[in-house]
């Protein structure tokens, strides 16, 4: 059985795809052999394809002209949550699993969230160009303590992100979709959809924690970051296509909040005359809300079980589409 994940080997090993994480899948695999690939960037991806079973698709587009180019694939299984860069219709035509590993990035994912709000709030940044400059006291930062977080989304790094909020003290507001479906949530206050005004307009810092589709895709454009307060921030390491980053760039311009934590853009990397370097009122981290030994290792383990059932011929646990 051949895998391919779809990154370059030197991108898996940056990202923290190799050591103990490919240990741990293959541990998890016992004795059933695989061929594990990765992408070679040089050449379309859709022509490394044909005699591969599984892939395992990173950030990479895994379209209808690879899915239809690879005629032994069995299943497209993500390690880790986000399937938006899967055609799911054209996997399901082909009788293709699609599936992912929902659960195992949720502590790294709601850690980094808290530490982007605590750089932000403490003017870290600030604080480090102070340092170089012999400059001590200053600058004067605030504390999470008795501010109010509002998550938009509250699945499963959501949940981590509010348990550690509640740690600092924080009031924390949610909203979800399924709010109704949801249950022993770690918030004050947990609404639908209908709620989104009350998320911005009250909330010290605000964090998404939602999927990319069609639904949710620019759901925070310059009119939604304007109705925050001046002094809250906004915090994102779901999804660059959540926000119009135009308008996103231009509010912080003119300040009508007092700054963002990004981890995600929507060019990857981000090029070096991005707009958004240049800003003094945001704090940036390279797509790394994942990039932990933990979080990989849980991820690889969930891979290699779904590969074992597949193997099996049987349907994999958290398999979207079949």
């Amino acid at each position: 059985m051949k895998i391919l994940i779809a990154v370059t080997p030197a991108a898996a090993s940056a990202g923290g795809g190799g050591g103990n994480p490919l240990m741990a899948f293959y541990e998890e695999l016992g004795g059933l052999s695989v061929d594990l690939a990765f992408m070679d960037e040089s050449i379309p991806l859709a022509e490394q394809v044909s005699d591969v079973d599984i892939i395992i698709p990173a950030v990479s587009d895994i379209g209808a002209d690879v899915i239809n180019a690879a005629p032994n694939l069995k299943m497209i299984i993500q390690a880790g949550v986000g399937l938006d860069t899967v055609d799911i219709e054209a996997a399901t035509k082909k009788n293709v699993c699609v599936a992912n590993a929902p659960y195992g990035s949720a502590t790294s994912m709601g850690e980094l969230t808290i530490a982007l709000m605590m750089l932000l709030s403490r003017k870290l940044n600030e604080a480090q160009e102070n340092m170089r400059k012999g400059v001590f006291f200053l600058p004067l930062g605030s504390e999470l303590g008795g501010k109010t977080l509002g998550l938009i989304g509250l699945g499963h790094s959501a949940k981590e992100t509010a348990r550690r909020a509640k740690a600092f003290d924080m009031t924390v507001l949610a909203i979800d979709k399924y709010h109704d479906q949801i249950q022993n949530s770690d918030v004050d206050f947990l609404g639908g959809l209908d709620q989104f005004d009350k998320i911005l307009t009250e909330s010290d810092f605000v964090s998404l924690h939602c999927p990319l589709n069609d639904e949710t895709r620019n759901m925070i454009g310059y009119e939604q970051l304007c109705s925050m307060k001046e002094t809250a921030y906004f915090i994102n390491i779901a999804r660059a296509g959540l926000v119009d980053e135009e308008g996103l760039i231009r509010a912080l311009k003119e300040q009508k909040i007092a700054g963002a934590g990004l981890d995600v853009f929507l060019e990857e990397p981000l090029s070096l005359d991005s707009e958004l370097l240049k800003l003094d009122n945001v704090a940036l981290t390279p797509h790394i809300a994942t990039s932990t030994n933990e979080s990989r290792t849980r991820n690889f383990v969930q891979v290699a079980k779904s590969v074992k059932k597949i193997a099996a011929g049987e349907k994999p646990e958290f398999c979207v589409n079949l």
